[in-house]
């Protein structure tokens, strides 16, 4: 959930990679509208900005089950127990199969 940025493609790109299923979500929905797109969708991550924090922070408090969410940027109080994405990154490390092309991609 987040506005026009590199890391929205990143995270996309990303999910594509690993077999899941991006589900972006317009920033101009409402908390309860969001809440109902993750809970619908079994969303296992929230990638959020400080453009959406607040609105992601009512969402996620409607949800019966959490995702992990990370925090792009600085996004304030609002998202407490967040994940800074540049860490999630860093802590993953390069990618073990290193980078992708046509030809070494999986089918």
């Amino acid at each position: 959930m987040t506005g026009n940025c590199p890391e929205f493609l990143e995270s996309v790109l990303a999910a594509n990679a690993l077999g899941a299923i991006a589900v972006p979500l317009n920033f101009r929905l409402s908390g309860p509208e969001t809440a109902f797109v993750l809970e619908d969708s079994g969303a296992a991550v929230l990638v959020v900005d400080a453009l959406c924090a607040a609105t992601a922070d009512t969402a996620l408090a409607q949800l019966s089950q959490q995702p992990a969410v990370l925090a792009i940027r600085q996004t304030g109080d609002a998202l407490a127990g967040s994940t800074a994405y540049e860490d999630a990154l860093t802590e993953a490390g390069p990618s073990p199969r290193g980078p992708m092309s046509p030809r070494t991609r999986p089918r």
